[in-house]
């Protein structure tokens, strides 16, 4: 589209006279005087598909058997109807074909008959994609009941029989002989925006007493008012929902390239957006309603049909939600069920590990878990030590230069592995009687562990534990990961049987942001007393952000129990595949595209790591972000810890989609990209370096980052002068940072590094505010001079820069003080 056309159809838009979707039922209150005919639009106004778009459904055509049996697909199909109404303009007769014209131009060895047969398959495929859009079946009840006649204005390729079959398929019983009369563009073979509502008022008489109401603005708006007629512009989506639908479609076709390729993009919950009240003004009802809902609804969709497929096996399930992350689904579960189902019980991770410990195998097998690590004092609490011994282990091994093999020894001692597993038999007994007590768990039972999920820990921990008193343990999750065995007891909505592992791995990375927004307001268990109660943590969240995450989690519900009606309406319910990647669809939206009052609202978000540590997290930063971007380049992205966030892509939207995009490619396709590949750009730096009386002079290169900002890595054993002045007249200096080999080595970097600004001498230059510097000559250099402080451990300088005006400085002969105006980034000359 040019923009001149976008341009007009903006303003036309805006000048119209416009319809929500929760308008409807009062349409003819407002506008109902001197109405004597409701001219309805068809497709996306009445009548609404599954999937994103119409050719959607012709992706599935292609498994129907005629289409299977001449080959064609969604691209042949649409190539031909684009044929058939050249051929028809050709002809001078029109440019709306009828379905069976299509057919016979794409296959032109077919009879009358064979067109037909497939046209019929191609409309019955329509119908199990189709269903009535509920508020404009109640504007249509509004009308019969003030007797006003209702007809039917559609621009489609069915003609006036199919289109009248489909809408008596998808209308309700009271609705089947409704219509008065169905105008179908292909039955005259014009449509709307060509003369179709000449047809209509040639039948219908007065325009003025006809109100006509469709989503297409040119089609249905200008078509008709121009005509006489009085018509309604319907809105389906606010433009915050509008966003969401069509980032979820592009994250989609990334997590799932045969989407819109040869399988349909599914879009079952747009309806329900349509009359969710979803409003920016109000970020809780995007994030919560639009985003979270559908998620939480296909979620619990899944557990209760899991739930009765194990009871038609002949099993007794006991659902047990996993508190914390499991408090909004099964609050989503029993909604949907309409009644409790399951109960919420206390296992965290740690309490999972604590009560695992049943001999040294499970000792050594959680070590190997783990591996190499320097917070001993963490593995030992889970490992149950006592503080004393904890502290004894600590002290043999803080200083040895094999740590980790020298924990491990101490661990393996006979006294010490006692203890564990005496201090996890009992453990073990406390966690059974809080089961017992919570959900009466029985040997016979089959525990089903409901919970967000991906390794299942827990699970794996548990199930040997469980198997000892006589009780089959399996879990069922949102997201399941490829682990050894997991088909036999663990399953997901999303899960490797139908999705590859590194689309799992891609969403599994950043799925913390979910897990803030499912978590119930508590703190994580630790242990249980005698009697089986929870013992918990002493780290908490802020009281703004449960608030927060409170209105989050009841804009959640909400959707879930409006799709439980809308679904309850359809004639044909939604199956297990639209919903699993509906699912996968935006929860990959939320975690790489969220929008802008989506990052507003949830900003102050943090995560607490659930693993009997004090760790508390930021969710994201964007200031922080946009840092780390230009002192590192994308690669400033390390593995969570307690220095670092968990969800980067938040930050890399404040960047730029494209920056999301790569993160996101980079992850689905286990692309093989490093740091030098992300940008060509390179500037060479003349090094000076000084030991003792020897001097050596090299180059070092410098590579771009963001902004315009350059990352250099100098080496800090000798005195060092990079000498700027040979390149640049100004510059912009981000920062200057000392960061230990290691961590630069293993870009594990975060709460290491050290200021270097006082190491730093700037010889020959001249600073000005924000980090600007004026090189005054071309002997100007940035000097790092070591010291006893930066000898402690080797270190490599990192100086990030921006330049601002190339060219070494020149200073006029003859002339004493020259003052140049010079702007930051504006080349300049000077006249003498």
């Amino acid at each position: 589209m040019n923009k001149m056309l976008e341009r007009q159809l903006r303003q036309l838009a805006e000048n119209a006279q416009t319809i929500t979707a929760n308008d409807m039922v009062s349409v003819l209150d407002r506008y109902g005087a001197g109405i004597k005919i409701l001219s309805l639009d068809c497709f996306d106004t009445l009548v609404w598909r599954k999937t994103a778009s119409p050719i959607d459904v012709l992706h599935d055509l292609q498994r129907q058997p005629l289409a299977q049996q001449y080959g064609i697909n969604a691209s042949l199909r649409c190539h031909a109807e684009a044929r058939a109404r050249q051929i028809r303009a050709f002809r001078q007769k029109g440019t709306e074909p009828k379905l069976t014209e299509i057919y016979r131009c794409m296959l032109p060895m077919i009879d009358d008959a064979m067109s037909r047969a497939m046209a019929d398959e191609e409309l019955a495929l329509e119908k199990s994609y189709c269903f009535a859009f509920l508020p404009v079946v109640e504007l249509m009840r509004a009308a019969i009941a003030r007797s006003i006649k209702i007809i039917i204005v559609s621009d489609t390729y069915l003609d006036r029989n199919r289109l009248k079959s489909l809408l008596h398929h998808v209308l309700p019983y009271d609705l089947h002989d409704s219509i008065s009369k169905i105008y179908a563009s292909s039955e005259y073979g014009h449509g709307k925006c060509d003369g179709l509502f000449n047809d209509v008022l040639r039948d219908m008489g007065a325009p003025q007493t006809i109100l006509h109401v469709g989503d297409n603005i040119m089609a249905d708006y200008v078509s008709a008012t121009r005509q006489g007629m009085r018509a309604l512009h319907f809105i389906q989506q606010p433009e915050c929902v509008q966003d969401i639908l069509r980032l979820q479609a592009t994250a989609t076709k990334v997590m799932l390239p045969e989407v819109q390729s040869t399988q349909p993009l599914f879009s079952p919950f747009r309806a329900i957006l349509a009359t969710g009240r979803v409003t920016a003004a109000q970020p809780e009802t995007i994030v919560g309603y639009a985003s979270l809902g559908p998620i939480m609804y296909a979620f619990a969709r899944f557990i209760l049909d899991e739930n009765t497929a194990l009871k038609k096996a002949g099993k007794k399930p006991k659902l047990l939600y996993l508190m914390r992350d499991g408090w909004l689904p099964s609050l989503a579960c029993e909604k949907l069920a309409g009644e409790p189902l399951g109960h919420r019980v206390r296992i965290s991770r740690f309490a999972s590990y604590a009560a695992s410990f049943r001999n040294a195998s499970d000792v050594n097998t959680y070590l190997m878990d783990i591996g190499p690590s320097n917070r001993y004092a963490d593995i030992g609490r889970q490992l149950l030590l006592p503080d004393a011994e904890l502290a004894r282990i600590v002290a043999v091994v803080k200083d040895q230069q094999e740590a980790h093999a020298a924990f491990c020894r101490e661990i393996s001692r006979p006294e010490v592995m006692k203890i564990i597993l005496d201090n996890s038999a009992q453990y073990r007994q406390r966690l059974m009687k809080h089961l017992q007590k919570i959900a009466d768990i029985q040997p016979g039972d089959c525990v089903v562990l409901v919970d967000l999920g991906y390794s299942g820990t827990a699970q794996r921990r548990l199930t040997p534990v469980f198997a000892d008193v006589g009780i089959e343990l399996i879990g069922r999750y949102l997201i399941a990961l490829r682990v050894p065995g997991w088909h036999e007891g663990r399953q997901g909505l999303i899960d490797p049987a139908w999705c590859d592992d590194h689309a799992l791995h891609t969403l599994v990375l950043y799925v913390s942001l979910l897990e803030q927004l499912c978590t119930s307001n508590e703190r994580s268990v630790i242990d249980y007393d005698d009697a089986g109660e929870p013992v918990y943590s002493d780290v908490t969240m802020s009281a703004s952000q449960h608030k927060l995450v409170d209105a989050i989690q009841a804009e959640a519900l909400r959707f879930v129990s409006d799709a439980k009606k809308f679904e309850n309406g359809l004639q044909e319910p939604l199956n297990k595949r639209m919903l699993r990647e509906a699912a996968l669809a935006e929860l990959t939206r939320m975690v790489f595209f969220p929008t802008q009052p989506e990052l507003h609202y949830m900003q102050g978000l943090q995560a607490e790591m659930n693993l009997g540590t004090k760790d508390i997290l930021r969710v994201y930063d964007p200031e922080e972000g946009l840092a780390g971007l230009r002192r590192r380049g994308m690669f400033y992205m390390e593995k969570a810890s307690s220095k670092t966030r968990t969800n980067y892509p938040a930050e890399l939207r404040h960047a730029g989609m494209e920056y999301v995009l790569s993160l996101l490619t980079q992850h689905r396709f286990a692309l093989d990209i490093n740091m030098k590949d992300m940008a060509l750009r390179q500037i060479d730096l003349p090094l000076h370096f000084v030991r003792g009386q020897e001097t050596h002079d090299t180059r070092a290169t410098a590579n771009a980052t963001y902004e315009g900002y350059y990352a250099v890595w100098v080496p800090t054993h000798d005195q060092v002068e990079v000498e700027v002045g040979k390149l640049f007249h100004w510059l912009q200096l981000e920062s200057c940072m000392l960061v230990p080999m290691d961590a630069f080595v293993h870009q594990a970097e975060a709460g290491r590094t050290i200021e270097a600004i006082p190491f730093l001498e700037f010889r020959d230059m001249k600073v000005h505010g924000g980090g600007i510097y004026e090189a005054l000559s071309d002997k100007s250099a940035i000097v790092f001079r070591p010291s006893a402080v930066t000898r402690q451990q080797e270190t490599i300088l990192r100086l990030v820069f921006r330049p601002l005006v190339d060219g070494a400085p020149v200073r006029p002969h003859g002339i004493k003080n020259a003052e140049f105006m010079v702007k930051p980034g504006m080349q300049y000359s000077v006249n003498i």
